[in-house]
């Protein structure tokens, strides 16, 4: 009561009244607490953290008679353990609308001043409202005071409109149908037969309407959540680990590359299935498969790439070998000239590969695409949601077998032969130019000029060997001990190091025959950025649409 005093008997004295309420709309109350970083304390308008509480038999239940933001403020008795916020001893209270709370009022008999000693925790089964600051439940019109902290009130929040995080996310669908008779009839004959009643309640499906329940708002802590999901999905994930000191490192970018392609179904299966399950759809990290598939065909280009380098380190050894008669029979004069020569070979080899290496990432899209059939499996999902179809929520997981990743690089290689054939003739041709200029002076070696383009073999028949071969070996006394070699071809945050099994290895050899029979990637034509001619009329951002004088260009 207005004018009361702490000398007054009745306030905490003679009358002390219990209350039970609940925390009004935060729209009348929230600008109390200020929710980013603010310099001063004149920058709150309010006095902190008080709550406005409409409490049972005091207030009627609706916003006619009193509105929320009429009720009165309620402070807060914190524990000792919080402290009272001297000396930055204290810690904040958790309460949010809709939460019911109890206390007792510090005025006794005037009841203006309630004080919320504690609060009622939500059970499992209640469904909280998702408005409030309504007229849904009045003293009139019964119903539960449930309410969700997520709840939209009477007044928009705009841009901080709360998003519930994952841990406070269910994993089954709030939304459900009812399955199997559940007559008595049926009943009582079931358990005259001794049969298992499979009568009860199960998921909507994907063409339930929503409903509300979909964030963890009860005392079940064991209860899992969307981030328990996605932390173990990343617990198993495989981490690829390239063995450096196995006797074929290519064996090792092969295995890599089919970790990398378990890695990228298991997305797309978790993308497919989001379209028809509620805890992938709630889980799900992929918004665009476009992008997951262009992303992972880059991730696995590192490992293409290092085959493509054993291609082009095979080439320039072949090369250099079947020089070895020229450069031995060539007349000491011109050594130094050849050298020259194979070292603006070995620039141009690097240059080749390069520029060819340099589109991977296109061609493994277009292969992982054409592969995986992902288009397809798509539309056949969707359908079955359209219709409805009783085979909603079966595996839609992309076919992968042991060799995918030889067909991969087989495909990729496939359509790089042309290029890789192109780049070793240019070596050659260029070489066969240097050395008829100057075969009026190299009669000694007239047979070898004739020989030199066929120095180098077609890639796409020796392709095994170009995978296989060793150019270094560290053994150099040949009785050194020979090194330990890593067994660990994979990682997960779960089980640590592991290996993969040994019927899953994919080998070199099979490569090649997967580039004989598999046809080339269907790659898109990338468009160039357009290039200003001579004749283009010079652009200035900064005065465009202006003309000389200021004008507008009409």
């Amino acid at each position: 009561m207005e004018g009361s005093s702490l000398f007054n008997p009745g306030f905490l004295g003679s009358s002390f009244l219990w209350w039970i309420g609940q925390i009004a709309d935060d729209s009348t109350w929230r600008d109390n607490i200020n929710s980013g970083n603010y310099e001063d304390k004149y920058s709150v308008p309010g006095w902190g953290r008080r709550y406005k509480v409409r409490i049972i038999g005091l207030h009627d239940q609706g916003e006619v008679e009193i509105p929320s933001d009429q009720l009165p403020w309620a402070n807060v008795m914190y524990p000792i353990t919080a402290g009272g916020f001297q000396t930055r001893a204290g810690q904040t209270s958790q309460l949010r609308q809709g939460n019911m709370v109890f206390g007792f009022f510090l005025d006794g008999q005037d009841q203006q001043v309630p004080v919320i000693m504690g609060v009622l925790g939500n059970n499992s089964q209640s469904i909280g409202r998702q408005t409030i600051g309504d007229n849904s439940v009045t003293n009139d019109k019964p119903g539960s005071l449930v309410t969700s902290g997520y709840a939209s009130g009477a007044r928009s929040k705009g841009s901080a409109t709360e998003i519930p995080p994952d841990y406070d996310r269910v994993i089954k669908q709030p939304a459900r149908k009812q399955t199997g008779d559940t007559t008595r009839a049926a009943l009582d004959a079931q358990a005259a037969a001794g049969t298992t009643n499979t009568a009860g309640v199960e998921e909507a499906g994907p063409n339930a309407p929503p409903q509300p329940g979909a964030t963890l708002e009860n005392e079940s802590l064991n209860q899992l959540t969307v981030a328990d999901v996605k932390r173990q999905e990343k617990c198993d994930e495989k981490i690829v680990l390239l063995q450096p000191d196995s006797n074929s490192f290519i064996s090792s970018a092969l295995k890599g590359i089919q970790t990398a392609i378990e890695n990228v179904t298991r997305k797309i299966d978790k993308y497919l299935q989001a379209i028809q399950s509620y805890v992938d759809a709630a889980s799900n990290v992929v918004n665009n498969i476009g992008k997951a598939v262009r992303d992972f065909a880059c991730e696995i280009a590192k490992y293409v790439k290092q085959i493509f380098d054993k291609i082009a380190e095979y080439a320039l050894k072949i090369l250099n070998k079947g020089l070895n008669k020229v450069v031995a029979a060539l007349p000491s004069s011109f050594r130094y000239q050849f050298g020259d020569i194979k070292q603006v070979l070995t620039e141009l080899l690097l240059c080749l590969y390069n520029k060819i290496t340099g589109g991977i990432c296109d061609s493994l899209e277009a292969t992982l695409r054409d592969l995986l059939n992902i288009d397809a499996l798509e539309e056949e999902v969707n359908q079955r949601v359209a219709n409805q179809d009783p085979n909603v929520g079966q595996t839609t997981y992309p076919q992968v077998p042991i060799c995918f990743a030889e067909d991969v690089v087989g495909r990729v290689l496939s359509g790089s032969k042309t290029e890789i054939d192109e780049a070793n003739n240019n070596l050659v041709d260029n070489i066969d130019a240097y050395l008829s200029d100057i075969s009026n002076q190299l009669a000694g070696i007239s047979g070898v000029i004739g020989d030199i383009n066929n120095l180098i073999p077609d890639i796409g028949g020796s392709i095994t060997s170009a995978l296989s071969f060793t150019n270094i070996k560290l053994n150099i006394f040949g009785c050194e001990l020979s090194p330990n070699i890593a067994q660990s071809t994979l990682y997960t945050f779960c089980n640590g190091g592991d290996t993969q099994e040994e019927s899953q290895l994919p080998s070199e050899g099979s490569v090649a025959q997967k580039l004989e029979s598999s046809p080339p990637a269907n790659t898109k034509k990338s468009i160039p950025f357009a290039t200003p001619t001579k004749e283009t009329t010079n652009v200035d951002n900064l005065l465009s649409g202006i003309n000389l004088d200021g004008s507008n260009i009409g």
